[in-house]
């Protein structure tokens, strides 16, 4: 198998495992009397080319969980989301957490960001990103129970 190949391949097994975890977060707010309506998307994106991501290509997992009893209208639902992207010649992850209301949309209450010179390093970096964020979302979820 040439380099190039072990590469992309490390990088889908990287997106599967990711994928795994948004999955255990998935059921863990769908066994939460907080919760209710659990959605995940994955979302592959290609916008113009930009200074923002290289090709204009980014890629995220998001998930969104209502909340059973609204907090007020700007916290209606708690999400989660990973985007990563390419970015003048830097590897990027993103993550956050956060409410999402009616005024508001998407407001992150906490995120994280890791920066990589190369793509071998990103994948290296991003699984404890998303174990930090599924830490994170699991901890503000159990407070709402309390």
């Amino acid at each position: 198998m040439r380099e190039s190949e072990a590469i992309i391949l490390r990088f889908l097994q990287l997106l599967a495992d990711v994928r795994k975890t948004f999955l255990d977060v998935e059921l863990f707010a769908e066994r939460s009397e907080a919760l209710r309506s659990v959605s995940v998307l994955v979302n592959p994106f290609k916008a113009n080319p930009s200074e923002y991501a290289n090709g204009g290509v980014t890629i995220s997992m998001e998930l969104d969980a209502e909340l059973t009893n609204p907090l007020d209208a700007d916290r209606k639902a708690i999400g989660m989301s990973l985007l990563l992207r390419h970015s003048r010649e830097v590897w990027i992850a993103e993550a956050e957490v956060g409410w999402i209301g009616q005024n508001i949309g998407w407001n992150q209450f906490d995120e994280r960001e890791v920066q990589s010179d190369t793509i071998e390093e990103m994948i290296q970096k991003v699984p404890s990103l998303v174990e930090w964020m599924d830490g994170r979302f699991k901890e503000e979820v159990t407070s709402l129970t309390q």
